[in-house]
């Protein structure tokens, strides 16, 4: 019977094996050729010595493990023969000093020693082909996150270490030399961004890192005089390039070819290679040569290891399908850009990996797997794929027109807005076309309705000039507004403030009845409603005269400003709490001036992290005098999370606007005056001197009226409590007030802790309101502690009686 159960056991855990194997089994056996053509335009003009070239430093060791290449058709043929008869003229090999272990146990990755690749070299040079090799100066991968030194050199003094370098570079070309496969050009460390032969050589030690290179570049002058050194840099951004190029040459190193690194789902756009060309180009004499790049030809992985480009993302980043069609058009656009913007100066390009075909054996690490494959020329299998052919085509094919051929993403687009709001739909989607390149592409959406009532609701739009739908789904939820409520006759700022004496001044022109924010079309409406907006007796531009409103708004997405925030306010000598900060300042001015406020007097709406918008360019102020408010009308995509409206907090405050004075605001002073806000006018008998001091140390608070809209305060704030909130300023400490005061509650807290059915202790600790904040109490933590320890001791003692008595039993 148990024989029979660990059979049954053994035999379940075998058919589990085979059922995980078989997927992937299919998976390599799969082919990915496909049957149409490739659709290639060709790049007019290009010369026929461009290089056209291939990273195959994997390939020597694929071969030697059993590994096959084979052509379109599916025959067997020798890898290099293939290459040529596709267009293919220059092979690029990797050197790596050591690439084994102190056992004698490869590392992977090709295992790419001297021997080996001078080998493969040799036939490369035979057929025809000109040969690049890349010297690392390491025992394996070198890039600009590692550039370890060989460990034959690890303990070498840094003269040493320069010895060793020319040494073994002189010696390493002799015997490519003797061996017939000298190379034509020949690369002083790979992506050297951050320098080689750590730590010595380190760009952070440029002085060691330049004589590190003059050893090696003299090597190989040597040797032959007529070898090109290359210096290779990884990425596409320019001025990254200009620093290190032209510090390079003010040091001294001679060197022929600048070699870029660039694969666009990791480095940038075309557009931004095109640039880096342009700028290295006007800027140098050199040749501009593209060192390595590569693209997926399928998502799919054929061994079960993680694939780099491996996700739909990186198509979109990278800005082709993952297709052999998409491989074929980058490779061609890469050529044509570089051709393009580089000319006379433009020498070619390689592309990395292009024989890293799955074998076992052959992975990145001795044991591990191909994290390549699906970036390869070749499929799964070792046959060529159609897009090999493109290194011929760009000089053969007949143009084409490339069309939109479908979207990116067919599922409808998900639209959000409020009713009586014109949804906001997207001007361009991801368009696929045919040669597979992936670019955002205009919308005809036709006249775009507006919905008065929430529901679901479907608009139909075409890709610009084709009959490609674009769907989209909008949900329509109801009105988004809010209406910011506020006490009457609470105009008195700080509860002792009092108007200027000019009969412009009339009662309400400071006093805040609410204020409302609603979306409404692409915009949002902002109403600022007074007892009196007090007519416009000075002719301001925008319908008002007398006021000067701030508005602090704190949105609910603290990415929108980089996760800035501000507490000072644009000199109402007020401070905001931590929570009330703001990434939205609104200052509403009358509309004098060219410039925004406070250096000028215009409308401006100010980020936390410092943009800034101004009125009439971008967006609009105007007053109703007969209905007493004060309207901005802001394009909603100027104050992203719009969405969330009813969950911001906001604070708006109404003063006297001064354009004469720095701040925009008038002053205040004891008894006031025609022109000054009498600010002892409603004062507690005792207050007087605590204001003339904030006065005099500039920390008086500077308003009216204020309103407040938050989840704490939903119904706004009473008169007592804005009195209560701005007074607590203190000019001994220059401290300002703080809007909303910090609270500290009354807290209750009830500790019951039961040891046993019959043991309880009850514990209430009543903390008074004080004026600091209570984070926690000392006596809390204590019975937490107690309690907790109490009862992990019960466990424990549980557990040891239990532990006795078992060991009594037995």
């Amino acid at each position: 019977m148990r024989l029979q159960k660990d059979f049954d056991r053994v035999m379940g855990i075998i058919l589990m094996i085979l059922i995980l194997a078989i997927p992937s089994l299919q998976i390599c056996n799969k082919s990915y050729t496909e049957g149409d053509p490739v659709i290639i335009n060709p790049v007019p003009g290009l010369p026929v010595d461009f290089i056209r070239g291939v990273d195959a430093s994997e390939a020597p060791w694929i071969i030697e493990l059993g590994g096959k290449y084979y052509d379109e058709n599916g025959v067997e043929r020798d890898l290099l023969d293939i290459l040529k008869e596709n267009g293919v003229n220059w092979i690029r090999l990797r050197v790596w000093n050591d690439p084994y272990d102190e056992q004698g146990r490869p590392y992977g990755g090709g295992n790419c020693d001297l021997p080996r690749m001078t080998d493969f070299a040799a036939k490369a040079k035979a057929k025809g082909f000109g040969v690049l090799i890349d010297f690392h100066y390491s025992d394996w991968w070198a890039d600009p996150s590692k550039q370890s030194k060989p460990k034959a050199w690890a303990n070498l003094s840094y003269p040493e270490l320069v010895e060793a370098v020319y040494n073994w570079t002189y010696n390493a070309l002799k015997y490519m030399a003797e061996h017939n496969a000298l190379p034509d050009m020949v690369q002083i460390g790979n992506e050297i961004n951050n320098g080689f032969l750590w730590p010595d050589g380190s760009a952070a030690n440029w002085t060691q890192f330049v004589g590190l290179l003059k050893a090696a570049i003299s090597a190989v002058k040597d040797v032959n005089p007529n070898i090109k050194i290359v210096i290779h840099l990884a990425g596409v951004k320019a001025d990254f390039y200009i620093n290190f190029i032209d510090r390079l040459i003010n040091s001294g190193v001679s060197f022929d070819v600048i070699a870029i690194s660039f694969y666009p789902y990791w480095h940038g756009t075309m557009d931004d290679f095109r640039n880096l060309v342009r700028t290295l180009v006007q800027r140098y004499d050199k040749k501009i040569l593209v060192a390595e790049t590569a693209y997926a030809w399928t998502l799919d992985d054929s061994d079960g290891h993680p694939n780099i480009f491996g996700s739909r993302d990186l198509e979109v980043k990278g800005g082709y399908k993952a297709s052999i069609q998409g491989q074929a058009s980058f490779i061609r656009d890469l050529i044509a850009a570089l051709y393009e913007e580089g000319k006379d100066k433009a020498l070619g390009i390689f592309y990395w990996g292009a024989t890293w075909i799955p074998y076992p054996g052959a992975g990145w690490k001795t044991g591990e797997g191909n994290p390549w494959e699906n970036q390869a020329l070749f499929d799964f299998n070792g046959r060529a794929l159609p897009s090999l052919k493109v290194f011929r085509l760009v000089y053969e094919a007949q143009p084409v027109e490339i069309k939109p051929l479908e979207l990116y993403n067919p599922s409808p687009i998900t639209v959000t807005t409020y009713a009586g709001s014109k949804p906001i739909l997207p001007k361009t989607v991801l368009v696929v076309y045919t040669d597979h390149s992936i670019k955002p592409t205009s919308v005809d959406w036709g006249d775009i309705p507006v919905f008065d009532k929430p529901g679901s609701y479907t608009h139909k739009g075409y890709v610009k000039g084709t009959n490609i739908e674009v769907i989209a789904n909008i949900t329509v939820l109801e009105k988004l507004s809010i209406d910011i409520t506020d006490s009457k006759d609470d105009d008195k700022g700080i509860g002792a403030y009092g108007y200027p004496t000019a009969n412009v001044y009339r009662a309400g022109v400071f006093d805040i009845t609410h204020t409302t924010f609603e979306v409404m079309g692409n915009n949002i409406h902002i109403r600022v409603y007074l007892a009196d907006l007090g007519g416009n007796p000075w002719n301001g531009p925008n319908g008002f005269s007398l006021q000067y409103i701030h508005i602090y708004i704190r949105t609910t997405n603290p990415t929108i400003t980089n996760m800035i925030y501000r507490k000072d306010t644009f000199g109402l000598n007020i401070e905001l709490r931590e929570d009330y900060q703001w990434q939205y300042a609104l200052l509403i001015t009358p509309g004098w001036g060219t410039a925004p406020v406070p250096e000028g007097e215009l409308s401006a709406l100010y980020y936390a992290n410092g943009k800034v918008f101004v009125e009439d360019k971008d967006f609009n102020v105007t007053a109703n005098l007969d209905e007493n408010y004060i309207e901005v009308i802001i394009p909603r995509d100027l104050m992203p999370d719009w969405e969330n409206l009813r969950y911001w907090r906001i604070i708006v405050f109404a003063t006297s606007w001064a354009g004469e004075n720095p701040d925009r605001i008038r002053g205040f002073a004891p008894g006031g005056g025609e022109w000054i806000c009498d600010a002892t006018k409603y004062a507690k008998p005792g207050d007087t001197p605590k204001i003339a001091s904030a006065i005099v140390v500039g920390i008086l608070p500077k308003f009216f009226d204020m309103a407040i809209y938050s989840d704490e305060y939903p119904n706004g704030a009473t008169a007592e409590q804005q009195y209560e909130w701005t007074s607590k300023f203190d000019p001994s400490t220059k401290k300002m007030a703080i809007v909303p005061a910090i609270q500290v509650p009354t807290v209750t807290v009830t500790l019951t802790e039961s040891i046993t059915t019959t043991f309880r202790e009850t514990l209430t600790l009543t903390v008074k309101e004080v004026e600091t904040t209570i984070v926690t109490t000392p006596i809390t933590t204590t019975m937490i502690e107690w309690i907790a320890t109490t009862i992990i001791s019960l466990v424990l003692l549980i557990i040891g009686f239990a532990i006795g008595y078992f060991i009594r039993r037995k």
